[in-house]
């Protein structure tokens, strides 16, 4: 079982992402208010999974913060529009990927297994 955070400020989104997790056995925390979820990005989680473009702070933002408490941390990028100046600022700040919306689910859990495969490995 995996631990992930799922912050998109669109709640059906954060619902479905929810629900399909968690019917692959993941555990699961959602916020939809960025600036709420900083409070948790001080926990690990074996994935972060961040929405592009929210209000204060935005998915870059909330990446680099984490990156900066968990510099091994995997966190994937949400996005409509892979070609966002702050998705490539999200990458730079170390997100490892994008997931273009409507969702890739399979390569949401192929990055979630890689994870969960590097965390073994340690």
């Amino acid at each position: 079982m995996s631990t992930i955070l799922i912050v998109d400020d669109e709640p059906m989104v954060a619902d479905v992402l929810t629900t399909l997790l968690t019917t692959y056995g993941h555990t699961v925390t959602t916020r939809t208010n960025s600036a709420e979820a900083l409070d948790l990005i001080e926990n690990t989680y074996d994935l972060y999974l961040f929405d592009l473009r929210m209000p204060d702070p935005n998915g870059a933002e909330l990446t680099e913060a984490v990156m900066r408490i968990h510099p091994e941390a995997r966190v994937l990028i949400m996005t409509a529009f892979p070609g966002d100046p702050i998705a490539a600022q999200a990458l730079r700040a170390g997100a490892v990927a994008l997931v273009k919306k409507p969702f890739e689910i399979g390569k949401i859990l192929a990055h979630l297994n890689q994870a969960v495969s590097q965390r073994r490995e340690k």
